[in-house]
């Protein structure tokens, strides 16, 4: 996977979202409040119940491995 676009505010809380484009498609990472979300396939996400936010970063590190390794 390759990044084709990212933002950061550091006056907004250090928001930030990052796209990444690979061989299965493309996938947006996100963190908004302190939460972290995978964007992406919508059915894809619900299928393997990552379609919600994450407090976790160790959680949502494996979310993400997860969907970016699972063929959609």
């Amino acid at each position: 996977m390759r990044v084709t676009d990212s933002r950061y505010d550091a006056q907004v809380f250090g928001h930030y979202y990052v796209y990444l484009v690979g061989s299965g498609g493309g996938l947006q990472i996100t963190r908004d409040r302190g939460q972290y979300l995978i964007g992406g396939d919508e059915d894809h996400l619900r299928q393997l119940g990552l379609f919600r936010t994450f407090d976790d970063m160790t959680e949502f590190r494996k979310a993400v491995l997860a969907y970016a390794r699972t063929p959609t």
